[in-house]
C-alpha cells in the first residue's frame, strides 16, 4: 500500500495534556490547571513543559474570571437592600448591553470565518477583554450597592429575572449565570465551525511564510540589484549595487525556534545575518552587538547546501535578513518561483516545495481526513482540485528489495560472484533511460512476472517471460549515459539491469537512481518515494500572480492552468534594465601557481592575457608563485587581492583551477584529489563554476593527473580541460633563453594559451560584459574608417586589451633572454576602473560590450563614461561605410546552334526590352543552364533587378556575331571583374544627450552584432578613463549553448595515414616527397618525432595531391570526413631593438596558416581554410569532407601563410 510521506496536515485533539507523553505536530491538548488549550508547533518530546513556546502555542483561553463573577453575584443576591431600584435598573441595562454585545460579537465572528485562525483567535481574545471589562464594571457596581444599603428592591429584582424572550428565571443570579453558559456554548460551537471551515495545512518544510516579511522595510525595486555587506568582524556595512545579487528584506522568525538549527534554501545565499531591528535603505549599518553575522564576505552558500545557524535568542534578534544570487524568476521580485527556506533538506536538495500556509476551503467544502484519503488514494475531486500529486522521478526502488541474485542474459541465467540483477523496472514513456550507477548490460521483458529458476546453476535452466537482449553482455553502462530503447518493440514494457556487486556499498551510500532520460533531476539524485500530495502553488496566499486569482489564492473560475494561460497580463514579456560595468561583467578567474602568475613575459603577454585578447569574457588572475589549492582557498577566504582584486570583488562566473606541480610535491595523488575537491566546493559555494585544468608542466604525469581531474569533474558536474595531453606532443626541447627555468616565457607560453583556447571556445557566450582596448601603435595614424573589424581576431590585430594582472619582465628587451631577468608586478587595469582609478588610453580606445539579448529583445542601449578629455563616441554600424553596389547585367544562355559567337562591343536588341540597345560586355564559355555552351552578358538595362527566365531571340544591331541568336535562358548576371571585395560597415558617430551616447531605434538593428556592440572612443590626444558603463534595457532572451570538445590528435587515430611522408627529410637536403629543402629550428625545438621544418609565407608554399583511390572514393558519394592536421608555429625574429616583427608589448605575434583544398586541377573548386598560430608549436586541425566531386579528380592541398610560418608535420587521416 502507498504511504503518505510528510508532516501532519490536520490538527488532532488529544485530550488532557500529559508531560509524560510525546505529541505530533498540530496536536491540541487541554491544560487542566489553567483551562487553556495549546497546539503543538512541531513534534513534542516526552518531558516538555506546556510553557515551552518552542514546542507549544496558545490555542484558546478558558474564561475563569466569568466564573468568579457569577459566584460573587449568587452570594450577594440576598444582601441587596432597599434603595436599589435605580441600581437594579442599571444592572438590567448593563446585562442587556452585555448580551447585545455578545450577540454582535458572535455575528461579527461568524462573518469572519473565512479569515485566518489568527484573526479568529484575536477576535476571541478581544471578547475576553470585553468580558473582563464588564466584570469589573459589575463588581464596582455591586460594591456601590453594598455601600448604599437602601430599600428592598423586590420589584426590580423580579423584573430582572425576566430575559429578552420573556422567560422568567428562579433568581437574578440564575439568569446571569445562564448568560455565561450560553456564551460558552456559542464559543464552543464557533470553534467547532472554525475547525471545519479553516485548517492550517503544513505540507512543506518551508518556514518562509510571506506574512513574516517585514513590509515596513521591504522595497523590492530598491533591493533588486543590491547586496548588503555582512562582515566577519561582526558588523554590517551598508549596500552596494550589482546585478548579480538582491537583498531580500527582513523576516520575523520569532516562534520558529531556529536557534542552533541547520537550514537550506532554494537560492544561493551570499550574505546572511540576524539583527535586533529591521534593516532599511536609510539604516543598513550595524555595529558589533547589534547583529549576528552568519554568511559574510568570507563565504556564501550554494542552493540546497546546509547553513548552520548559531545559538541565539530569537526575541533579542528576531529579524533574519539575507542577500541572494539574483534570478528574475524569484517570487520575492515578481517572478514565479516561490522562495524557500527550511530546517532540513527536502526530498531533493535542488527541487524544493512551495510554501503552503493556510488553505481556506470554498463554500460547502469541508477539509477533513485528508491524510487518510491521501494514503488510500481516495482524495475527492473537490479536494484534489487544490492539491497536486508529487512523485519521484526515480523509477528504481532499491529499498523495496530491488536487487535479485540473478544475473541474466538472453535465455540464460546464473548466480555470479561478480554480478546480480535488478528487479523488473517499467520502461519510461520516452523509452530512454539514464542512471547514476554503472551496470553490465540490460534485457527487456514483455511483462512483470518475476523469473522463476530451479535446480543448480549448472542446469542453466529457467522459466521466464519473453525477453530480448538490448545490450551485449560485453557492453557496459555508465552514469549519466542515455540509453535509447525505442528501437525494440513496444510490447516490451520492463527492463532488468545487471549490476556489479563490487560497487554496492559505495552506491548504497550515494543512492541508486534510474529515470526517464527526458524527465530527471539535474543533480541525478533523488530518493525513491511513493506519490503524495502537496498544495498547488495556484492556491498559495501571498503569491497572487494574476487578476484571475482571488485574494485567498484560488483561481476564480475554470481550470487554473488554462485560466492563467489565457490571462494576457500574466504572460506579458518582462523588460529589465542592466547597467553593464567592469564591476559586473562575466569573468573567468584563474587560480594557480607561478605558471599562471607568469613572471617571464612581456607586459600584457602572459598566457592569461593571450586568452583574454580573443575572448568576450573578462579575465582576472589570482595565481601566486609556489601556491597549492589549499593556499588558493585561503586567499579566497581572506580576501587577498593578488592583482588589485579579490575573488569576492571579481565575482567570476567561472574559475579555472590550474594547480598541480606544487601540490604533488607535498601531497599524494589522492590528497591532491581531495585538495581539488575542497577548492571546487569553495568556489561552487560562492556561486562560481569551476573548470578543472591540467597544467602544461604535468606532462610527466599525464595519465594520473588527467584521470584524477576527470574524476573530480564528474563528481561536481563541471568542465575538465586537459591541455597536458596535447602539450606532450608539441612542447619539444626547451630553449633555455625563452624560459625562466620551467616557466614559459612569451614565446613558449603559447603552449598554454593556444590549447586552453580550444576549450574556451566551447563555453557559452557571456551574459553581459564590457572589455576595453587600446589602439596598437602601428595603427596610430590610421583613419577611423579603416579601423573596421568583424571578428575577435580582426579586433586583436588592431587593438590590444588593457592589462589583465600578472607578473612580468621589468625590461621588455629581455623577452628572448628571460632566464635570469628581473620581474615586476602589474595589477589588473579592470580592477583600477572598478575602484575609480584612472586608466590611460591613446587617442583611440575601443569598448566591446556584450548585452543580455540581441537587437530584437533590446529596447534601448547607451554608453556613459567619465574621461579627462573631450571625446567623440562612435558605434560600429553594418549599414555605414563606403558600400558600392555591384553592377548588374543581363545574361543570355546560348547553345551550339550559334555559329559566330558575338564579340565584346557587339550590340543586340531583345523584344523583352523594346528598342533598348544591349551591348555585349563579356562572353563566358563552358557554363550555362541546361544544354547551353556559354552565356552572353549585356549592359544597357538599368533599374532592373529581376527578369523572366524564359527563352527568346537576340537581334543584332551591329558587330560580328550571328544576326540572330536563340537564347534558352535569361536572368540577372554579373562580371567577375566588377565584383571586388568590399569592407561592409563603418563607424557612426553618436550624439551625447544627458551624459549618454545612445543608439537610436534604427541603429539597434544595425549596430548590435549578434549580442555585442563595439564603441570607438576618440580624443584629440591621449586621455584617461575613470568610469564606463553601458545601460541596456530589454528582455533577457539570450540562448546559451555550451559545446563539447572532443579533440584527438591524428597521432592517436588508428586510421591509415594518407600522406606518404607526414614529416620532412634531412635539413639542407631536397625532400623528394615534398619537393622542398627543409631547414633547422634555430632554437632546436621540434614537436614529437620531427627533426626539420619547412617555412612558408604568402609567396612560398608546399603542396601535394592524393588520388581518389588513396582516399577510398570508389564511387561518387560522400566517403566521410578526414582530419587535416598541421603542426606549425609563428617564429618572429629574436629581439634586438623592437623593430620589424620582433616581440614587444605592442606587437601582434600571430600568423595565419592557410590550407587551400579542393578537387585536383579544378581551381574553381579550391577553398581556403585558415587558423591563427602563435609563437610555439600548435596542433592545427581542419575537417575535410570527402565528397563525390573528388572522384576521378583526387584531392588538392596547398599550405601557405600571411607571414613567415614554420611547419613541422602534415597529416591526413580519416576521422
Amino acid at each position: 500500500m502507498a504511504t503518505y510521506i510528510g508532516k501532519r496536515i490536520v490538527p488532532v485533539h488529544c485530550g488532557k495534556w500529559d508531560m509524560a507523553k510525546a505529541y505530533e505536530m498540530l496536536s491540541i491538548v487541554l491544560d487542566e490547571t489553567s483551562g487553556d488549550s495549546y497546539i503543538a508547533r512541531r513534534a513534542v518530546p516526552v518531558g516538555t513543559a506546556i510553557t515551552d513556546t518552542h514546542y507549544w502555542m496558545l490555542h484558546s483561553l478558558y474564561s475563569q474570571q466569568i466564573k468568579d463573577m457569577s459566584d460573587q453575584l449568587a452570594a450577594t443576591e440576598q444582601r441587596i437592600v432597599a434603595d436599589n431600584n435605580a441600581t437594579v435598573q442599571a444592572i438590567r441595562e448593563d446585562n442587556r448591553a452585555t448580551k447585545e454585545h455578545i450577540d454582535s460579537s458572535l455575528v461579527q465572528t461568524t462573518e469572519e470565518l473565512t479569515g485566518t485562525v489568527n484573526n479568529a483567535r484575536s477576535a476571541m481574545t478581544a471578547q475576553k477583554a470585553e468580558f473582563d471589562q464588564t466584570a469589573q464594571q459589575l463588581n464596582t457596581r455591586m460594591d456601590e450597592v453594598l455601600s448604599a444599603g437602601t430599600g428592598d428592591g423586590s420589584t426590580e429584582i423580579a423584573d430582572a429575572r425576566v430575559d429578552g424572550n420573556g422567560h422568567t428565571y428562579d433568581s437574578l443570579g440564575t439568569h446571569i449565570r445562564s448568560l455565561v453558559t450560553d456564551q460558552n456554548q456559542k464559543r464552543n460551537k464557533l470553534e467547532g465551525k472554525l475547525d471545519r471551515m479553516l485548517v492550517e495545512v503544513q505540507v512543506s518544510n518551508n518556514f518562509m511564510d510571506p506574512e513574516r516579511l517585514d513590509q515596513d522595510s521591504w522595497f523590492p525595486e530598491d533591493y533588486k540589484g543590491h547586496y548588503v555587506s555582512v562582515n566577519p568582524t561582526g558588523t554590517i556595512s551598508g549596500s552596494s549595487a550589482t546585478d548579480m545579487y538582491a537583498f531580500c528584506g527582513n523576516w520575523d522568525i520569532r516562534g520558529l525556534g531556529l536557534s542552533g538549527k541547520s537550514i537550506v534554501c532554494n537560492y544561493s545565499i551570499r550574505f546572511l545575518s540576524l539583527t535586533k531591528t529591521p534593516l532599511s535603505p536609510g539604516n543598513l549599518n550595524r555595529q558589533v552587538g547589534e547583529c549576528i553575522t552568519i554568511l559574510t564576505t568570507t563565504g556564501g552558500a550554494a542552493k540546497g547546501t546546509d547553513i548552520q545557524l548559531p545559538e541565539f535568542d530569537e526575541n533579542e534578534f528576531p529579524y533574519l535578513n539575507f542577500t541572494i544570487q539574483y534570478w528574475e524568476n524569484c517570487a520575492l521580485f515578481g517572478g514565479e518561483n516561490p522562495f524557500y527556506m527550511s530546517e532540513k533538506t527536502p526530498y531533493a536538495a535542488f527541487d524544493v516545495d512551495e510554501y503552503a500556509v493556510k488553505v481556506v476551503a470554498p463554500e460547502g467544502i469541508v477539509i477533513s481526513d485528508v491524510v487518510e484519503q491521501i494514503r488510500k488514494h481516495e482524495l475527492p475531486p473537490e479536494k484534489a482540485s487544490f492539491f497536486r500529486m508529487v512523485s519521484s522521478t526515480n523509477l528504481f526502488n532499491r529499498a523495496d528489495d530491488g536487487i535479485t541474485p540473478l544475473w541474466a542474459y538472453g535465455s540464460q541465467w546464473q548466480i555470479s560472484d561478480l554480478y546480480c540483477g535488478t528487479k523488473l523496472i517499467r520502461i519510461p514513456e520516452s523509452r530512454k533511460i539514464i542512471t547514476n550507477f554503472r551496470f553490465r548490460g540490460l534485457s527487456a521483458y514483455t511483462n512483470e512476472d518475476e523469473i522463476a529458476y530451479e535446480g543448480t546453476p549448472e542446469d542453466r535452466s529457467r522459466v521466464c517471460p519473453e525477453t530480448t537482449a538490448v545490450t551485449s553482455s560485453q557492453t557496459e553502462g555508465y552514469p549519466g549515459q542515455v540509453y535509447d530503447l525505442s528501437g525494440i518493440s513496444d510490447r516490451f514494457k520492463f527492463i532488468r539491469l545487471w549490476i556489479y556487486k563490487s560497487g554496492f556499498a559505495t552506491q548504497d551510500a550515494k543512492g541508486w537512481y534510474l529515470a526517464d532520460a527526458e524527465n530527471y533531476k539535474e543533480s541525478l539524485w533523488e530518493d525513491y518515494f511513493e506519490p503524495y500530495y502537496l498544495i498547488k502553488s495556484e492556491y498559495i496566499p501571498g503569491y497572487k500572480t494574476s487578476e484571475l486569482i482571488d485574494d485567498v489564492g484560488f483561481v476564480k473560475t475554470g481550470d487554473p492552468v488554462s485560466a492563467l494561460a489565457n490571462d494576457a497580463g500574466y504572460l506579458t514579456e518582462a523588460f529589465e534594465k542592466v547597467a553593464i560595468t567592469p564591476q559586473n561583467s562575466d569573468r573567468i578567474m584563474l587560480l594557480g601557481d607561478s605558471y599562471t602568475e607568469s613572471s617571464f613575459t612581456v607586459r600584457g603577454k602572459a598566457y592569461i592575457n593571450k586568452l583574454s585578447l580573443f575572448s568576450d569574457y573578462v579575465f582576472e588572475n589570482m595565481a601566486l608563485s609556489g601556491d597549492i589549492y589549499y593556499g588558493n582557498i585561503d586567499r579566497i577566504r581572506t580576501g587577498a587581492q593578488q592583482y588589485g582584486l579579490s575573488f569576492e570583488e571579481a565575482r567570476p562566473k567561472f574559475a579555472m583551477m590550474c594547480c598541480f606541480t606544487n601540490d604533488i610535491k607535498t601531497l599524494t595523488a589522492d590528497q591532491y584529489a581531495d585538495a581539488l575537491r575542497r577548492a571546487c566546493e569553495e568556489v561552487i559555494g560562492r556561486g562560481v563554476i569551476p573548470i578543472i585544468c591540467t597544467e602544461y608542466h604535468a606532462v610527466g604525469n599525464v595519465p594520473n593527473i588527467v584521470s584524477v581531474n576527470e574524476q573530480v569533474a564528474r563528481e561536481y558536474g563541471c568542465p575538465c580541460w586537459d591541455i597536458a595531453s596535447i602539450v606532450q606532443i608539441v612542447r619539444g626541447t626547451d630553449h633555455a633563453p625563452y624560459w625562466g627555468g620551467s616557466h614559459a616565457g612569451t614565446r613558449p607560453n603559447a603552449l598554454q594559451s593556444d590549447n586552453y583556447e580550444k576549450f574556451l571556445e566551447t563555453l557559452e557566450r557571456p551574459h553581459h560584459s564590457i572589455k576595453l582596448f587600446r589602439l596598437r601603435d602601428s595603427y596610430a595614424e590610421t583613419d577611423i574608417a579603416d579601423l573596421m573589424f568583424h571578428t575577435n581576431e580582426e579586433r586583436a590585430q588592431l587593438f590590444r586589451e588593457i592589462c589583465v594582472g600578472h607578473t612580468m619582465l621589468a625590461d621588455p628587451a629581455m623577452v628572448d633572454n628571460c632566464t635570469s631577468a628581473q620581474t615586476t608586478r602589474e595589477n589588473s587595469e579592470y580592477a583600477k576602473l572598478m575602484k575609480g582609478t584612472a586608466v590611460a588610453f591613446p587617442k583611440v580606445a575601443l569598448a566591446s560590450v556584450v548585452i543580455p539579448g540581441d537587437y530584437r529583445s533590446t529596447k534601448s542601449l547607451g554608453l556613459k563614461l567619465t574621461a579627462d578629455k573631450a571625446v567623440r563616441v562612435y558605434a560600429k554600424d553594418i549599414s555605414a561605410g563606403s558600400y558600392v553596389r555591384p553592377r548588374r547585367h543581363v545574361r543570355f544562355d546560348f547553345t551550339a546552334s550559334v555559329t559566330n559567337i558575338p564579340a565584346v562591343g557587339d550590340v543586340y536588341r531583345c523584344a523583352d526590352f523594346g528598342n533598348t540597345n544591349l551591348t555585349v560586355a563579356e562572353i563566358v564559355m563552358g557554363q550555362g543552364d541546361g544544354d547551353a555552351i556559354g552565356y552572353i552578358l549585356c549592359s544597357g538595362v538599368s533599374g532592373n533587378n529581376s527578369y523572366d527566365n524564359h527563352g527568346g531571340t537576340l537581334t543584332k544591331r551591329s558587330g560580328s556575331g550571328d544576326d540572330t541568336i536563340e537564347f534558352t535562358y535569361k536572368s540577372v548576371g554579373y562580371r567577375a571583374d566588377d565584383l571586388t571585395a568590399q569592407e561592409l560597415g563603418g563607424w557612426t558617430e553618436l550624439t551625447q544627450a544627458d551624459g549618454e551616447y545612445k543608439l537610436s531605434d534604427a541603429q539597434l538593428s544595425t549596430c548590435i552584432f549578434r549580442d555585442r556592440v563595439d564603441f570607438l572612443i576618440v580624443a584629440e590626444k591621449a586621455f584617461n578613463l575613470t568610469h564606463i558603463e553601458a545601460d541596456w534595457y530589454g528582455s533577457q532572451s539570450k540562448i546559451y549553448i555550451r559545446k563539447e570538445l572532443n579533440f584527438l590528435s591524428n597521432l592517436a587515430r588508428e586510421t591509415d595515414e594518407w600522406i606518404g611522408q607526414p614529416t620532412f627529410g634531412e635539413a639542407g637536403q631536397e625532400d623528394a616527397f615534398w619537393h622542398v629543402i627543409p631547414t633547422t629550428a634555430s632554437d632546436g625545438c621540434y614537436p614529437l618525432g620531427c627533426s626539420s621544418l619547412v617555412e612558408v609565407d604568402p609567396e612560398n608554399s608546399i603542396s601535394l595531391t592524393l588520388n581518389d583511390v588513396v582516399l577510398g572514393l570508389n564511387n561518387k558519394f560522400k566517403s566521410g570526413t578526414a582530419i587535416l592536421e598541421v603542426w606549425a608555429r609563428y617564429f618572429p625574429e629574436e629581439y634586438t631593438d623592437g623593430s620589424g616583427n620582433q616581440i614587444t608589448e605592442d606587437s601582434y605575434d600571430y600568423a595565419v596558416l592557410k590550407a587551400e583544398t579542393g578537387m585536383n586541377n579544378r581551381p574553381t573548386s579550391y577553398v581556403t581554410l585558415k587558423e591563427r598560430v602563435n609563437t610555439h608549436w600548435k596542433v592545427v586541425q581542419f575537417p575535410i569532407e570527402l565528397t563525390g566531386g573528388m572522384y576521378n579528380y583526387g584531392f588538392h592541398l596547398k599550405l601557405y601563410s600571411n607571414k613567415p610560418l614554420q611547419i613541422a608535420k602534415v597529416s591526413l587521416k580519416k576521422e
